[in-house]
């Protein structure tokens, strides 16, 4: 009797229904109700046929128990088969959060070409949108990728990797792809597919070729002054044939370009000791107007010399910044020399300064010869310089710039530009004025001050 009340009682059958078939039994195991037909309710309740209704007497009883055991048995494997539907639909989900989140693109591919599954990313970059049971041959994506992911497919199966590199030109820009085949799996029925991962490495090579090219860029920055240090030296020591003036003239020639030469190399160390982050970021107090106006004085004489009208308007509500004051003075200095570099006499060069905001704001504006449109992303790369200044033949070595913006986002700031060829060139610079103690090296804080002497 207990185990079929438990039975019973963990079936999800009505209570009504359970108390009816425990009755029916009970009325059967003591023969209190042996001539008692069954209810035709009852016995369909259980899932009887209305047309095969047991007769009346014990065997009715026991057909009443025998249906309510079935149902049971068909009701506990109902429950069973949804709970693990709703386990798989809650696997399938997870998997499918997770493949959402790769930075690379995830296919499973069987021999016949077709996709088994493959997350967002990689269904973007074959082109495959959101169709089921795919196929490579359906592919939407430019030759080369489709290509690429079937010689990997094709490749020798007893190497554990196996890659291709594939570039593609997509919307006038240039993407690198590294395909892989990184494992097998074994399906029902013998059959195979192949985990194809698909990887971007378009950063990577750009990266790469920005190191080759910045490592031409200072073997030929350096080649230069040694070249015209050498040649010079070789003809000062020559025993006849040149005039004192002429020597003279060689041997200052060869000592303004290792003066260059050891300029240059102390920039490049500078660069990359910010670069790296092993430079030491001094924290005292940086009176910014006083900075800024020692600049008009620092290049006043420069300016004088080229006809260039140097005009100033720093608020006399800055503040004071808690950063490291060389370095900083060192970013303007850059900045305000550029704009001098490349103005012509009789041109102008402007400073404003003014809290905007929570950010202290620099504007440092030229007329000078400008910058092209197409130059612009690539100002504050090491060794670049414009077309435009590369024609004007004002020497320079393309480091000034990049030294000002690693100095200022060091310090929390950022620089920007503004340029037209031809007409000039305005940085911005911007400071945080946020005040606010911070732990972290280099960090700044404007300090505030109801004003600054003039």
């Amino acid at each position: 009797m207990s185990s079929l009340l438990s039975q019973l009682t963990d079936s999800p059958l009505p209570w009504a229904t359970i108390a009816l078939v425990a009755g029916a039994w009970l009325g059967h195991r003591f023969g209190r109700r042996r001539a008692q037909a069954v209810d035709p309710d009852l016995w369909q309740a259980v899932g009887g046929d209305p047309d095969d209704l047991p007769a009346p007497g014990a065997a009715a009883a026991q057909a009443l128990l025998e249906r309510a055991r079935q149902q049971h048995s068909a009701a506990q494997r109902s429950q069973h088969l949804q709970l693990r539907t709703a386990a798989a639909e809650q696997r399938l989900a997870t998997t499918d959060a997770v493949l959402a989140t790769l930075q690379d693109g995830l296919l499973v591919i069987d021999g016949t070409e077709r996709v088994l599954l493959a997350n967002d990313l990689c269904r973007s970059l074959l082109g495959l949108g959101n169709r089921e049971h795919a196929t490579l041959q359906q592919a939407t994506a430019p030759h080369a990728i489709v290509d690429g992911v079937r010689s990997v497919l094709a490749a020798d199966l007893a190497r554990s990797v196996k890659s291709c590199r594939v570039e593609v030109d997509q919307q006038d820009r240039r993407s690198v792809y590294l395909i892989r085949s990184t494992a097998e799996v074994q399906l029902a029925g013998a059959r195979r597919a192949q985990v194809v991962i698909l990887e971007d490495w378009t950063a990577e090579e750009r990266a790469a070729r920005a190191k080759s090219e910045f490592i031409y860029s200072v073997s030929h920055e350096l080649k230069t002054p040694l070249t015209a240090i050498q040649a010079s030296l070789e003809l000062a020591a020559e025993p006849a044939g040149l005039s004192v003036e002429d020597r003279e003239q060689l041997i200052r020639v060869s000592h303004e370009e290792s003066v260059r030469l050891s300029q240059m190399v102390a920039e490049l160390l500078d660069l990359a000791r910010i670069e790296a982050g092993i430079t030491e970021f001094k924290r005292e107090t940086v009176n910014m107007r006083d900075l800024l106006s020692g600049l008009q004085a620092m290049h006043k004489s420069l300016a004088d010399r080229k006809g260039i009208t140097l005009k100033w308007n720093i608020s006399d509500y800055l503040g004071d910044l808690v950063g490291d004051t060389r370095l900083l003075r060192q970013a303007l200095v850059n900045v305000v020399g550029n704009a001098l570099k490349y103005t012509k006499s009789g041109g102008e060069v402007t400073l404003t300064a003014r809290l905007e905001g929570h950010e202290l704001v620099t504007r440092v504006r030229d007329t000078g010869i400008g910058i092209a449109a197409e130059d612009l992303p690539r100002v504050f790369e090491k060794f670049f310089r414009a077309k435009s200044a590369q024609q004007s033949t004002i020497p320079g070595t393309g480091l000034g710039l990049p030294m000002a913006r690693y100095i200022l986002e060091r310090h929390r700031g950022r620089i920007e530009i503004a340029s037209e060829l031809g007409v000039g060139s305005e940085f911005r610079i911007y400071l945080p004025a946020a005040s606010g103690e911070s732990e972290a090296p280099g960090a700044t804080q404007l300090m505030a001050v109801d004003g600054a002497a003039g």
